[in-house]
Parts: structure tokens; sequence; C-alpha cells
């Protein structure tokens, strides 16, 4: 076997590692998400029956707030999501130290993701993989290409672990992050996302995580709603973004409270959303899965309410995130997509321009169509959501 080989299996071995290890990692942070989630919904739940639990919700949420705050203040790329930052990393223009990066998000993340802001854990994830990816490079003296190959392989193991859709991970990484087609990368970030996968699914079970069930393919002779709907999904897409811009800016005039301090004022508003909708707080995969029995109603009322729920998940989800706090938006902007199509859907059902049972359809089609208007990641968002629905009956009208 050639040196050239015997290099690239050893690097492909190295990957694997990277993997498990971001897997186990992801696995640990989604577990403690859900327990913290699971933890506020219990105390406000306590809250309808005796109003003395808010002394100990406004005590908790603050405490949460100025400790991902100080982490945040003392090492600024834990804020956010973590992408910007990778990507810097991948053009060798930034320069990080993991661990200081990877406990710091572990934590943060949790306590911030689990009080019910509308913030997703998909972003940290994939910074997590690629601290853990940077990690085993610098341990195991690879160059510097390797250590960018691993690097990379650990952010797409990262984004496969929070999602359960491994094809994406590795694509993801190619598309968005690294922005060529590099066969070592592609193969490495593939084995490493398999890999993650692989633990989170061992320690989580084996099921889609926006499972669906529907049984009508769309019909050809309604595909204009598809054009109808991709104009309208590409409007608010940059209607959020534009958004996320704007609020940054007012966050920054802010001076009567530090920077690393912002993260309150959406903890904040958070306390009357979660007494009142608990439903669709959270980064919104709850909501997404209760769409279906919601769309067992119908009228005019129902149409309302999801054009509420989605006017109220865009302004919430722009305050959380401009904030600063260690998150991200992945999630978020799959349930913004899915509360339009759904919105679209009952719309066009009440009058009488599409058949019931096929609002459904159009929510799965909404989260991929929002994604790449937002992400600007068209082929990774029609594999994510192929990945987490679990059929291939919507892939030719979703692209």
């Amino acid at each position: 076997m050639r040196k050239e080989e015997k290099d690239n299996l050893k690097l492909m071995l190295q990957a694997l590692i990277v993997g498990l290890i971001a897997g186990a990692v992801v696995g640990l942070f989604r577990f403690g998400i859900e327990k913290t989630s699971a933890f506020w919904l219990y105390l406000f739940k306590e809250a309808h029956n005796n109003l003395v639990w808010f002394v100990a919700i406004v005590l908790g949420l603050a405490a949460v707030g100025i400790i991902a705050g100080y982490f945040v203040k003392q090492y600024p790329h834990v804020g956010g999501s973590g992408i910007p930052e990778v990507k810097l990393q991948l053009q060798g223009k930034l320069q990080l130290k993991w661990w200081q990066i990877l406990w710091r998000k572990l934590i943060g993340g949790i306590l911030v993701i689990g009080t019910g802001l509308f913030l997703g854990p998909e972003g940290p994830s994939l910074q997590l993989g690629s601290s853990i990816g940077q990690g085993v490079g610098e341990k195991l003296k690879q160059s510097k290409y390797n250590q960018r190959v691993l690097l990379a392989t650990g952010a797409a193991s990262g984004l496969s672990a929070a999602f359960g859709a491994p094809l994406s991970g590795a694509l993801f990484v190619l598309e968005e992050i690294f922005h060529n087609f590099s066969p070592r990368v592609w193969m490495n970030s593939l084995v490493g996302a398999i890999a993650a996968n692989f633990m989170v699914s061992y320690f989580f079970g084996l099921h889609h995580a926006l499972g669906m069930p529907y049984d009508h393919s769309f019909p050809i002779y309604l595909y204009w709603h598809l054009v109808i709907l991709g104009i309208i999904l590409g409007l608010l897409g940059h209607l959020y973004k534009k958004g996320l811009f704007g609020l940054k800016k007012v966050y920054l005039k802010i001076t009567w409270l530090p920077r690393w301090l912002h993260g309150l004022i959406p903890l904040t508003i958070l306390i009357p959303i979660m007494y009142y909708w608990p439903l669709i707080t959270g980064p919104g995969n709850r909501l997404i899965l209760s769409l279906q029995k919601m769309l067992t109603q119908s009228g005019w009322a129902l149409v309302g309410i999801l054009a509420f729920y989605y006017v109220l998940r865009i302004a919430f989800s722009i305050i959380s995130y401009d904030s600063g706090l260690p998150s991200g938006i992945f999630l978020p902007i799959l349930t913004m997509g899915a509360l339009i199509g759904a919105t679209y859907g009952t719309l066009m059902v009440q009058l009488g321009l599409m058949p019931a049972h096929l609002v459904i359809n159009l929510i799965i089609f909404s989260m991929a169509g929002y994604f790449a208007a937002i992400i600007r990641a068209p082929f990774t968002a029609i594999i994510l959501i192929t990945e987490m629905v679990g059929s291939l009956l919507h892939l030719m009208p979703l692209a």
C-alpha cells in the first residue's frame, strides 16, 4: 500500500474517532436540553396553581442569563451559533482554543436553550463538533491541512448528531462552510457524520426527528401553489434576515445594560409567553409535531391562530438570537417555515383551492424552502428535510 493511501486511511480512522466523540458530546448536549426544558415546563405549570413559583422562575432565569452571559464575556466566540467562527477557522483567519469553546458552549447552550427561548441546538452542536475535531487534530499533531479536515469533520458530525441527519451534516459543511467540493473533506466528514449519528441513535433510539406520517403525493396539477408558496417563503425569509441585522443594531444602542447581559431581555419577555403558550416555546420541534393534530380542526380561526404563532415566533426568535446568547437558529427556522406552510395551506383549504389532506405536504415543503431562503443552502435543505421526515414522497415538489 502506498504512503498516501496509508495516510488517507489513518485520517479516516481519526475522522471516525472525531465522529464518535462528537456524537457522545452532542448526545449529552441534547439530553441536557431535554431535561432542562422539562424542568422549566414543570415550573411554569406549577405557577398556574401557585404564583409563588414565579419567584423561583424569575431568579432562575436571571441566573441563566448571568451565567451564560458571563461565559460570552469571558470568551466572546462562545456567543451565537458559532458557525461564522467555524467558517473563519477553516479559512485560516481565526485561531480559537478548542477547550475554552467546548465546555462553555456545552454548559451555556444547555442552560439557554433549555429555558424555552426560540433558539435551537444545531449551530452550537456544529461548533461543539468542530472543537472536538480541532482538539483531536492538535493532540495527534496533524498537518495544518489535515487539522482543517478534522475540524470540518467535527462540524459535520455535530450537525449530524443534532438533527439525526448524517448526509445533511456532511453536505452542509461542503455547501455552506467549505464552499468547494473536496473528496478528502467529503469522505472524512461523511465518516464522522455517520459515526456521530450512530452514537446519538444508540442513546436516543432510531426515529426521525420530524417524522410526520402522510400518504398522499402532491399532485402535479396543484404545483402552482408551490410557485406562490416559494415566493412567500423567499420574501418572509428576506424579512427575517433584515430583522436579524436590524435588531442587532438596536441591541448595541442599549448602553444602560452591558452587552454580555443582554440575554436578560429575551429571558424576561419569555415569562408571559411560557405562561400562556408553552406549546410554542423552545426550538420548535414540539410545535411542528403538534401541527398534524391541530390540522384536524378547521375554519378561519385556525388560519388566524397559525398566523399569530408565526408572527410571535419570528419576532421573538430575532429578539432571542440577537441577544448574543449561545444558541442556534436552524430548528427555529424550520418551525417558522412549517407555520408558513400550515397557514398558507389552511387558507387555501378555506378558499376551496386545495384538499385538506395536502396541507401536511406544504408544511414539509415550507420547512425546506424557508431554510434555503435564509441559510442559502438549497441542497442541504432538500436532503435535511428528507432525512428528518423520513420519506422520499415529497422529493420532487420539494426540489
